[in-house]
């Protein structure tokens, strides 16, 4: 079985730099996006990225460091203190701080997400932001910019534009088309909400 692991490792070791000459890899290792990487000059990922600081154009399996940094990733960012991806995420981004996705299809998990579109799960211990909602959003602090479907779980919870869907939490806000429920101690319904105050339950329909 040993002899097993360090064929692996060997073949590995081998097959990244000359993948690297095709423009992708199974396996990176990079210190920043302007310094250090092996392979070099390269702009997929198909496997394992390990880094301190990473950007990869294209990254399809795990990306694995302190600062993570992609354009593109289908599988996961885990970061021990940051995740940004400039252009879609599907899967999962999780870090203690902040997670940022410009598209997310999937899960963010960590201290502060933020999407400019989310599909999927956002989960955080201190913030949520997204400017299209669809999905779920659970954090003590809940932002939508735009239209949000989908429920929203904290213990502040806004929406600017329209609202399908579930609110819950201490404080409730929807300036759009309310076209769900609101539960909570202050509730503002904004259009079409039963009364435009409310405390404990209001909906619009």
């Amino acid at each position: 079985m040993d002899k097993l692991k360090v064929l692996a490792a060997l073949w590995l070791l081998a097959l990244a730099p000359a993948a690297g000459n095709c423009g992708w890899t199974p396996f990176k290792l990079e210190l920043s996006g302007s310094s250090w990487a092996w392979p070099e000059d390269v702009d997929t990922v198909a496997g394992l990225n390990l880094n301190f600081s990473g950007d990869t154009p294209e990254i399809y399996g795990l990306q694995f460091g302190v600062l993570n940094g992609a354009g593109t990733v289908g599988g996961a960012q885990l970061g021990l203190w940051y995740n940004y991806v400039t252009g879609a995420v599907y899967g999962l981004q999780s870090s203690p701080a902040r997670n940022f996705a410009d598209y997310q299809y999937g899960v963010q998990f960590g201290g502060w997400n933020v999407s400019n579109e989310a599909w999927g799960v956002q989960a955080a211990w201190l913030r949520n932001w997204a400017g299209l909602g669809n999905g779920v959003m659970a954090a003590p602090v809940n932002v939508v910019k735009d239209r949000m479907r989908g429920i929203q779980l904290g213990f502040y919870n806004v929406t600017d534009g329209d609202m399908s869907g579930l609110q819950l939490g201490a404080v409730n806000i929807c300036r759009g088309t309310l076209k769900g429920v609101q539960i909570g101690v202050a509730n503002i319904g904004g259009k079409n909400a039963l009364l435009p105050v409310t405390i404990g339950l209001n909906a619009g329909f």
